[in-house]
């Protein structure tokens, strides 16, 4: 950045952000300088730092209407000394094309400044900047209007400014579901088995947050499609590998039900067995020893809930697999901008949920001999973006969404955040750069 000054504009709003970070949507209206061009942009953002940007405005010197879209890069900013910067976030348009107006218009990308709240982890819009291309000067952009976005202002007039009415968002927002038919009976039932060691001295916190969040978001997703919803919760003194064995052996589902296994704990591995996937250290006393007694195989739990015949049956561990004793990996926090609450299309959940066909997956937040990070805020890194794509590609932007497109983004997200990330050495003797590549398995 060759610039750091920017007009700062008070931001207020009293959206109330809870566990389940949703898509935030911006408007802002600016200009450059003596350029009195103004122009009009509308910012998408996911909790996962994902998101584009689309600007409207009329070319003054031959009239022309134009709307680029971009895609939107996420990184702090870092001062003059090079360090990063934790209280700016930046939102850098890249590769703009033209979607109206003349194919080989020159755009310069817009890049958006967001500072954190001194009262919570949230950052707002503060202002916009703009490098120009010919005199290599970073432009100070003069903001008349920056907003936050609501669903009431999401009319069809407000959205026709910025997509076409065939295009997925306009579609998503304004057409009615058209459920799709199957040949499958809808499900009754969404079971979930949640698993967490919240009583661990070191993870502890961590495995609190992945649980709620875990619950909390399939519970609301067995709520948005009308089903029942039993969950198990095995955590704090109830932790042991009996109790998990249980869980499963209780679980009967009929061929059209849900079934969902999530881990948030200690994991290990083995370099010398067959096991892509990491044992549970399902230890529940500080004196018991590492073995068989105290615990499971990911993929054997896999093996027996996918030997029940539900419709889709869904086994998710955000824990090391690595060596037994490995020290826990602390990523820093995610940038959280306030929701819009847009909510979910039906249409989109019910293509997860409830396909026509048998369907079933496994995946583990590190491949073998990697650690998975988190910490006490955001929990599982690999759990939060789990979370955050699934949740982001069930709302109103995307459509024809699969299993295999949220475990891709899920991936790229927490490669993304481990290799910002420092993790003990082997020898113990310092840092080096953070691998946490999640693995998956389908059917």
């Amino acid at each position: 950045m060759k610039i750091r000054t920017f007009l700062i504009i008070l931001f207020t709003c009293f959206i109330i952000d809870t566990i389940h970070a949703q898509v935030s949507l911006f408007e802002f209206t600016y200009h450059y300088g003596s350029d009195t061009t103004a122009y009009n942009a509308f910012l998408m953002r996911s909790q996962d730092g994902t998101g584009f940007f689309r600007v409207r405005f009329t070319d003054h010197t031959d009239s022309t209407s134009y709307l680029i879209e971009m895609r939107m890069e996420e990184y702090n900013d870092t001062d003059k000394n090079g360090k990063k910067d934790n209280d700016m976030l930046v939102l850098e348009g890249k590769d703009p094309f033209v979607i109206i107006g003349k194919k080989n218009f020159h755009y310069d990308p817009d890049i958006f400044l967001f500072q954190k709240s001194d009262t919570s982890n949230i950052y707002d819009p503060v202002g916009v900047i703009s490098p120009d291309s010919i005199t290599e000067i970073m432009l100070n952009g003069t903001v008349t209007k920056m907003r936050l976005l609501t669903q009431q202002d999401m009319t069809k007039e407000f959205v026709r400014q910025y997509f076409g009415e065939k295009e997925d968002f306009y579609v998503n927002l304004f057409e009615k579901s058209n459920r799709t038919v199957t040949t499958v009976e809808d499900p009754d039932t969404l079971f979930l088995v949640v698993v967490a060691n919240t009583n661990d001295s070191k993870i502890g916190k961590t495995c609190v947050i992945d649980k709620d969040a875990t619950q909390s978001t399939f519970g609301e997703i067995a709520e948005f499609l009308k089903i029942q919803f039993v969950v198990k919760e095995i955590s704090g003194n109830n932790f042991s590998k009996k109790n998990v064995e249980n869980a499963i052996a209780a679980i009967k589902p009929r061929p059209q039900d849900i079934v969902v296994f999530y881990y948030s704990g200690h994991g290990f591995s083995d370099s010398s067995d067959k096991y892509l996937f990491p044992h549970m250290d399902l230890r529940d006393k500080i004196f018991q020893i590492p073995g068989a007694p105290f615990e499971l195989k990911t993929e054997e739990v896999y093996a027996s809930l996918r030997s029940k015949g539900a419709r889709l049956t869904i086994v998710l561990s955000d824990c090391c697999n690595t060596g037994i004793g490995k020290a826990p990996v602390s990523s820093t926090n995610v940038a959280s901008t306030r929701a819009s609450g847009l909510g979910w299309i039906e249409n989109n959940c019910r293509s997860l949920f409830m396909a026509d066909k048998q369907y079933s997956m496994i995946m583990t937040a590190a491949a073998k001999g990697q650690e998975s990070a988190g910490n006490p805020n955001d929990g599982g890194f690999f759990t939060f973006n789990f979370r955050e794509t699934l949740e982001k590609y069930m709302g109103p932007n995307y459509k024809d969404i699969t299993w295999e497109k949220i475990v891709t983004g899920a991936q790229t997200q927490t490669i993304n955040k481990s290799n910002h990330n420092l993790c003990p050495k082997e020898d113990g003797k310092g840092f080096i750069q953070c691998h946490q590549t999640p693995v998956v398995k389908f059917n």
